[in-house]
């Protein structure tokens, strides 16, 4: 690839009036460094509050807004944007989120110009420090996902990749229609490696997320990206997906006892709402919604 390259940045937005400007601003104030930015596109789907004009107020050439009357969900407004973006590799943000410094797209791209063979590269999806028992509790859980994804083949894996950031190329972005799922980002990962090209996580582009404030929208990510509902959403489209969520059990167990001596009643919640979930996975991913899996409560950074 090229030294000097151009990039998109797009993100997908319902209802994000309370934090959609800010994410603009990270991205816009991104210091291009070997990189130059091309465009920010971002779709509206289907809101209902001040998302669109919140957008409308940031005067920028770089920034298009591209509004959808109707919600149709995420997967089907990130085929538009593979097919809209015209840069040699595409920035895809969560709208509720904060880039952590001005040179995280510029970490991103640095792992595209070490080898042509990567078409999808991950950042590292934060969450910024808990303040109630209940975010305490999720909390935990958090650090044991993250040494899991740290520890599983070096961070170049599933859990590593995460929609609230993520680096696609455009050779592998044109060719990508996503189906309707729920997990559109372990698709894209599964898809990336079914067809022999490499993802690599970025341990040091960080953005950072809320942490769901009550156990209603906990719930809805739990259905969501849990390794079992991941099975449950994807086994139909790929062959040896268990052997890419399974996680090192020693490991696992290890950090899940570290954590429970840390934050003891905060742990045991967690586990009983997991086990909880784990029956109705199947059924809710068969009947799945697009009002079921907005978390509420994490949009307000």
């Amino acid at each position: 690839m090229k030294k000097n390259i151009t990039i998109s940045i797009g993100i997908c937005a319902y209802n994000e009036e309370q934090n959609i400007k800010s994410v603009i601003n990270n991205a816009l104030l991104q210091k291009q460094e070997g990189w130059t930015l091309s465009e920010v596109l971002v779709y509206s789907d289907g809101s209902t509050d001040q998302t669109e004009n919140k957008v409308k107020s940031i005067k920028s050439n770089h920034l298009k807004l591209i509004v959808g009357k109707n919600r149709l969900g995420k997967t089907r407004r990130l085929n538009q944007l593979f097919r809209d973006f015209s840069s040699n590799i595409l920035i895809v943000l969560d709208a509720d989120i904060k880039l952590k410094d001005e040179n995280v797209v510029t970490k991103i791209v640095q792992e595209f110009k070490s080898n042509n063979a990567i078409m999808l590269v991950g950042g590292n999806s934060t969450p910024i420090r808990p303040k109630t028992f209940f975010q305490k509790a999720v909390y935990s859980t958090f650090k044991v996902f993250y040494a899991s994804r740290i520890n599983f083949r070096g961070g170049h894996n599933v859990f590593g990749c995460t929609g609230s950031i993520l680096g696609i190329r455009s050779a592998f972005a044109k060719k990508l229609t996503l189906p309707a799922v729920v997990n559109e980002d372990a698709y894209m990962y599964l898809k990336c490696k079914e067809k022999g090209y490499e993802f690599r996580y970025v341990d040091s582009a960080v953005i950072y997320y809320k942490l769901p404030e009550n156990v209603k929208d906990y719930v809805r990510q739990v259905l969501r990206s849990e390794p079992t509902a991941v099975s449950h959403d994807l086994s139909d489209y790929f062959k040896d997906i268990e052997s890419e969520l399974r996680r090192p059990l020693f490991p696992y167990v290890r950090n899940v006892i570290k954590e429970f001596f840390i934050n003891p009643l905060g742990v045991s919640l967690m586990i009983t709402l997991n086990f909880a979930c784990l029956p109705f996975m199947g059924m809710i991913q068969k009947k799945y919604s697009l009002n079921w899996f907005t978390a509420t409560s994490t949009k307000n950074l």
